[in-house]
């Protein structure tokens, strides 16, 4: 990841849209798939630690990531996270009755990850799991990022079940939200023409906007958790089960 998304991820907040409707998501899937008894969790691609209040509310945490300023951050909230290769972890085989991989898929050897979270998830183990959707989205955001792909719904479906696992669920999201954030993107590339400065669409949001884009996204996650499946968005949302 480039420092200046690295600096931009630092210097939101839990409030900002993104970061508080990813959150939302991501607990209505725990509760509806997972047990709520203790649990062994891992935080795959940890990032800044925005994951990690949520997810210590259902078992012991542990994150990794491979950026030494991702690793500070969390550990100077308290977090308790190691520097590791998602790709080939230190962990022991079936460790793990969970893993959440968001946004991280895309930036690595994605046949190699799955096969890895497969070794580390315990028997019937869940991986929850969002990946950026469309190659012909490709933006500023995924450079700034160092992402290696986009997917469509039956690449990723087709991952997860070639290497031990079943998709118990799987989405487009940002539906609502899809043609500004299209235009958005193609804005990013048209912008380019004229400065070689890249920059991520995240940082183009007017506050103003904040409160309006949680009432939508909290709509749409709703309706996902209730099972809807939308035909398109900018990301996909999944939850896999270990075989």
């Amino acid at each position: 990841m480039e420092q200046t998304n690295f600096e931009l991820y630092q210097s939101v907040n839990k409030d900002f849209w993104y970061i508080k409707s990813r959150n939302d998501l991501l607990e209505r899937f725990i509760k509806k798939y997972f047990s709520t008894d203790y649990n062994v969790i891992l935080d795959a691609g940890c990032g800044t630690g925005f994951n990690f209040e949520l997810l210590r509310k259902y078992g012991n945490v542990t994150g990794i990531d491979n950026s030494v300023h991702a690793i500070n951050a969390c550990r100077e909230q308290g977090f308790q996270v190691i520097m590791d290769d998602a790709e080939d972890t230190m962990f022991d085989n079936e460790q793990f009755d969970l893993v959440v991989a968001m946004d991280l898929i895309e930036h690595c050897d994605d046949t190699k990850l799955i096969k890895e979270f497969n070794r580390l998830l315990k028997s019937k183990g869940f991986v929850i799991f969002t990946v950026p959707a469309f190659k012909w989205l490709w933006s500023d955001d995924d450079d700034l990022a160092y992402h290696r792909r986009r997917y469509t719904l039956e690449q990723i479906k087709n991952l997860f079940e070639s290497n031990g696992f079943n998709i118990e669920f799987i989405s487009y999201r940002y539906y609502y939200i899809f043609m500004p954030t299209t235009l958005l993107f193609f804005w990013q590339k048209f912008r380019r023409m004229f400065s070689k400065q890249k920059k991520n669409s995240l940082a183009f949001t007017p506050k103003v906007l904040n409160d309006y884009l949680i009432r939508i996204m909290t709509k749409e996650n709703k309706e996902l958790v209730a099972g809807k499946h939308f035909r398109y968005g900018s990301s996909i949302i999944g939850v896999a089960k270990k075989l």
